[in-house]
């Protein structure tokens, strides 16, 4: 939740920060785990140049890892929190 707090540049109507801590803190308490909802719109532009990007780093024989996320980078920027859910998990015990 934090890393996704850090690529935050904004938050949509009806979401800020301490509404969502206090539900996330709830959420965890009760033994759920959560997930912070993003937003980012992109331009043509923007897509196309993240998506010959992504190609180029699926396909890469080496330091292909190392790629993927440089490319993610580029658009884990600037993001619009929208909400937060969560679920529980029943397939880790003691999760």
């Amino acid at each position: 939740d934090n890393v996704m707090f850090g690529l935050a540049r904004d938050y949509a109507d009806g979401a800020d920060r301490s509404t969502m801590d206090t539900h996330l803190e709830i959420f965890s308490e009760d033994g759920l785990r959560t997930l912070v909802l993003a937003r980012r719109d992109l331009s043509e532009q923007e897509y196309a140049s993240f998506s010959s990007a992504w190609h180029d780093a699926e396909t890469a024989v080496v330091g292909r890892e190392e790629q993927l996320a440089e490319v993610a980078k580029t658009l884990e920027r600037d993001l619009t929190v929208v909400g937060a859910t969560a679920i529980e998990d029943k397939l880790q015990d003691g999760v």
